[in-house]
C-alpha cells in the first residue's frame, strides 16, 4: 500500500546500512517523505561525542537522496525535540520506524490520537 506523505527521523550520523534501509522502506511506502534530522542542539542532550555535525549530516543525506533519485520526494526538517512534526502534521499517513524507534511511534500516535 503506497501512502500520500511519510514520516522517519533521525541522528542520521555516517549514514550506515540502517539508516539507508529505513529510508528505502520510507520511499518505498510513500510517495512524499518528510525526514526529521536532528539537531545539533538536541545531540547535545545525549552522549553525541564523535556525532557530526547538523550540516555534514544533512549534507551527506541529501547526496544519499540525490544518488537513489529521491531528492524531489523528500522534505528534510530540523527536529529539536524526540516528537517533531509526526505529533501535529496531519498529512503524514505512516510514521517509519525500526525496531529501536517502535516506541516513539507508539508515543507519538497516542499523541495523534488525543489531539484527534
Amino acid at each position: 500500500m503506497k501512502h500520500e506523505k511519510v514520516v522517519v527521523g533521525g541522528t542520521f550520523d555516517y549514514l550506515h546500512d540502517g539508516h539507508k534501509a529505513i529510508l528505502r522502506k520510507a520511499f518505498e511506502l510513500g510517495n512524499q517523505v518528510l525526514i526529521g534530522i536532528v539537531s545539533d542542539q538536541m545531540e547535545l542532550k545525549k552522549d553525541s561525542v564523535g556525532i557530526p555535525p547538523l550540516e555534514e549530516r544533512k549534507s551527506k543525506l541529501e547526496e544519499f537522496l540525490e544518488e537513489q533519485d529521491w531528492l524531489e520526494r523528500a522534505e528534510i526538517v530540523v527536529i529539536s525535540d524526540p516528537i517533531g512534526p509526526a505529533a501535529e502534521d496531519r498529512e503524514l499517513e505512516a510514521i517509519i520506524v525500526s525496531e529501536e524507534t517502535r516506541s516513539r511511534a507508539e508515543e507519538i500516535n497516542e499523541i495523534r490520537e488525543s489531539n484527534d
